[in-house]
């Protein structure tokens, strides 16, 4: 129960967040340098690169979530309690739905 764990404060959950983020770009680029057979002064040059920024995206984010996981964990937690995940009610994603489909429909009439 969440009740029964005591959260983080202010200052450690901003250290703790911007730490799972700095090793996620670490992990990320390490590996992506690697694959690639790059060096670090080849790294400016990628940036625009969209490929590039996909990978350290889909390679940087399961890192980060798994290390707040386990740092939720390490509290005691429940990481979906800890965090307040929800999933939303079916009615709430039928609406979701429907306002996306309307956006991108006058979204495409307006260009």
């Amino acid at each position: 129960m969440i009740s029964d764990v005591k959260p983080w404060g202010r200052w450690a959950t901003f250290g703790l967040g911007l730490t799972a983020m700095l090793v996620g770009q670490i992990t990320a680029l390490t590996a992506v340098m690697w694959w690639y057979g790059l060096g670090l002064a080849q790294l400016p040059n990628l940036a625009s690169d969209g490929v590039f920024v996909i990978l350290i995206v889909c390679i940087s984010t399961p890192v980060q979530v798994l290390l707040l996981a386990l740092m939720a964990r390490w509290r005691g937690a429940n990481p979906t309690d800890y965090f307040g995940l929800t999933l939303p009610r079916m009615g709430d994603v039928v609406v979701g739905i429907i306002a996306v489909a309307v956006f991108i429909v006058l979204a495409d009439g307006i260009s």
